[in-house]
């Protein structure tokens, strides 16, 4: 089964982090098209820090991995029921978990729209928040009351790269700029 590891254990699909409480991340090095201060920056490379540890590691590269070759209704449904288990979890610590951070580390992927787009109509009481520096995908992502957009942009952001981001911002009402400072 997609869902399982190489030894035939089924394995999560969200993180656990203080940052945003549950996040779905996917492995960098096939997904990221850093700039050079998003590079020198990043958390989820910094060597020691727990995005670099083996399980880490691993978690992100399996979500990659089931992700692109899972059905979009499969997909949704796993992710669905995963995200409602964690909420409950985080409910009996007294916490309303009412959103869903993609990318917490990684970035978007073509096979991931038609995922992100399903989960956001099937899932209207999730806050879906995108953070991207994939603008190109990110614009293929459907404008429902509960989808947000965050546009990340750096120093070194090419101008025509900064050029996409004002365009998606102009077009989807919930898309909106974040600018990494160092």
């Amino acid at each position: 089964e997609l869902v399982h590891d190489e030894h035939g254990r089924l394995r999560r699909l969200l993180s656990a982090n203080a940052k945003t409480t549950v996040s779905l991340d996917v492995a960098i090095g096939h997904t990221c098209r850093p700039t050079k201060v998003c590079s020198a920056a990043c958390f989820g490379s910094r060597r020691g820090s727990p995005t670099s540890w083996d399980k880490s590691l691993k978690l992100r590269l399996r979500n990659l991995r089931y992700f692109r070759r899972a059905s979009t209704g499969e997909a949704v449904q796993r992710l669905s029921a995963e995200f409602r288990k964690a909420r409950n979890a985080w409910a009996k610590r007294g916490v309303k978990l009412d959103f869903l951070r993609f990318n917490g580390v990684g970035d978007l992927f073509p096979e991931m729209i038609a995922i992100i787009n399903e989960f956001a109509a099937h899932n209207p009481d999730v806050i879906v928040w995108v953070v991207t520096r994939r603008f190109d995908l990110a614009a293929e992502i459907a404008e429902r009351p509960n989808v947000y957009l965050e546009l990340s942009l750096d120093a070194s952001t090419s101008a025509a790269q900064r050029q996409r981001a004002n365009v998606l911002v102009e077009t989807h009402s919930r898309a909106y700029l974040s600018f990494l400072r160092t």
